[in-house]
């Protein structure tokens, strides 16, 4: 399984700093279960990434000349976290708490953590879990990291993809999101309840996991949660009403707007469409101008998407890509979507997809979940395969819920920065927030 090793690629070294409160317990007894990927999903840049079953989330892991191992991730049952592995660490107890010191390369100072050793097979190692998103995110920026034990230096390792392995860990933790609620219950149905409840950690920021300190029981997962997730939608009408997806605003018990840098207000799901994927919601917002519907497309032809994609890891402002239409038709020859190259991450479901004149011509919907199709095709991972709801479905759905169909089509040719100026104008983040039981 670490057959992989090389000079680069490391873990950002931000992401260690971290604070006492964040510390959080390893799983020692069952190290073996959560640090392992039991569907692979992509090597991205030398860093290995897939879905652990046992750790209800995703992560990643590389292996170096010095036989380091460093492992991040995200999981409901112990939110962000970092491990650190080597056969030659026979000083790391099992269960011990370690004080460790954090130096990066391009950064002043030094950083401290609390963290707690574990044994996976020939390995010691070190983690440490439930971390702020803020310090993931920052560790894209570092060149590099050392990390010490008192005076003694335990690594020292470069920098390079990790913040495109992050990026990628987010968005199989979106994808996998079901199926990590239903590992996390699982495991914790069958979890004795003289475990891990009494070691559990005092870590803020935990996404998801058990309550911090002892004496918990297993009937946690019995407790509602609050959920919330965010999508895209685009103005149809001056009177507020709003596209998006039903997967992004069906069974929500609150849905909120905003455009791009503005206040959320509330919004109101009035109509669904779950064959189409379809959903329309009505605001308070009043757009200055509404797009225009068109149907009529060639493949072939220039595709822009607006969105907010990843809004943890990417700008809350907005993004926005270019591409092409690659087919007349979806999965499976589904005469009601295309497919296009233009880049798509989760979140940017529901948004718009407009033509050169800014005109909309699709729904955005999905991508292609790649594992999946890679099972299909004898492992080749496809790239740029992602698909957009036709506008001619879009208008139907509008007209059967007696919206007015917007057709002041525009025949102008636009510059792509003209175009993401006059989409972010009638483009909305969707935000939605479900209690989860």
């Amino acid at each position: 399984m670490l057959g992989l090793f090389r000079k680069g690629a490391a873990l950002g070294a931000a992401a260690f700093v971290v604070m006492a409160s964040c510390v959080t317990t390893a799983p020692t007894a069952s190290a073996r279960s959560w640090l392992n990927i039991d569907d692979y999903v992509d090597t991205v840049k030398g860093w290995k990434l897939g879905y652990s079953k046992g750790f209800a989330g995703c992560l990643a892991y590389a292996r170096f000349t010095d036989e380091t191992t460093v492992w991040f991730g995200l999981s409901l049952k112990k939110g962000y976290f970092i491990a650190l592995t080597n056969p030659k660490w026979s000083y790391v107890e099992s269960g011990a708490q370690f004080s460790l010191r954090v130096k990066m390369r391009g950064y002043n100072g030094a950083w401290n953590g609390k963290f707690l050793g574990f044994q996976r097979g020939d390995d010691k190692g070190v983690f440490i879990g439930n971390l702020k998103q803020e310090f993931m995110v920052q560790f894209a920026k570092a060149a590099g990291f050392r990390i010490y034990k008192g005076g003694q230096r335990m690594a020292g390792l470069s920098l390079h993809g990790s913040h495109d392995a992050l990026l990628t860990i987010a968005n199989c933790y979106e994808q996998r999101r079901s199926q990590a609620e239903r590992d996390k219950a699982e495991s914790e149905r069958n979890r004795p309840r003289s475990s891990d409840n009494n070691r559990g950690g005092s870590g803020g920021g935990n996404s998801g996991g058990s309550s911090g300190g002892g004496g918990g029981s297993s009937a946690a997962p019995s407790q509602p949660r609050i959920a919330q997730s965010s999508g895209t939608g685009f103005l149809v009408s001056r009177k507020g009403h709003v596209v998006t997806n039903n997967h992004v605003a069906g069974g929500c018990t609150e849905i909120k707007v905003a455009y791009s840098g503005g206040i959320f207000e509330k919004a109101t799901l009035l109509a669904t469409d779950q064959k189409n994927d379809l959903a329309l919601l009505v605001s308070d917002l009043r757009p200055e101008t509404v797009p225009g519907l068109k149907s009529r497309v060639r493949v072939g032809d220039n595709v822009y998407v607006y969105g907010f994609p990843l809004t943890n890891f990417l700008s809350k402002t907005g993004n926005f890509t270019v591409g092409y239409i690659t087919s007349a038709a979806g999965l499976g020859d589904d005469t009601s979507q295309f497919q296009i190259s233009a880049p798509v991450q989760p979140g940017n479901s529901g948004g718009p997809l407009v033509d050169k004149h800014g005109n909309v011509i699709g729904v955005i919907v999905s991508k292609l979940n790649v594992l999946r199709a890679a099972r299909h095709s004898g492992g080749d991972i496809a790239q740029n395969v992602n698909f957009a709801i036709k506008a001619s479905i879009a208008a139907s759905f509008l007209e059967a819920n007696g919206i007015e169909v917007p057709s002041n089509l525009s025949d102008e040719k636009l510059e792509p920065a003209d175009i993401a100026a006059r989409t972010k104008k009638f483009t909305v983040r969707v935000k939605c927030t479900k209690v989860v039981r």
